[in-house]
């Protein structure tokens, strides 16, 4: 067994660092994927407020164009009154 020992020790030596260092892998991916999913929430966050502006600025062109319509329409009948 002493025998045994006294060959092998390099080798599990190795094994112990090798193992360590996955763990230590480990660690630093699952500390990543927390990092992802954190970003993944904050752009589907601002994808939705992107998506509400969108919808706001639709609604005030709209607001906008029936402003000038009517302000068309006033400027017509100022002119004919002239």
């Amino acid at each position: 067994m002493e025998d045994l020992v006294k060959t092998y020790w390099p080798q599990f030596i190795a094994l112990v660092a090798f193992v360590a260092w996955l763990k230590r892998l480990e660690s630093m991916v699952r500390g990543h994927a927390e990092v992802i999913s954190e970003l993944r929430r904050e752009q589907a966050e601002i994808n939705r407020r992107a998506q509400d502006q969108a919808i706001t600025l639709a609604a005030i062109k709209e607001s906008l164009s029936a402003i000038k319509i009517t302000l068309d329409r006033l400027y017509e009948r100022m002119d004919r009154s002239k």
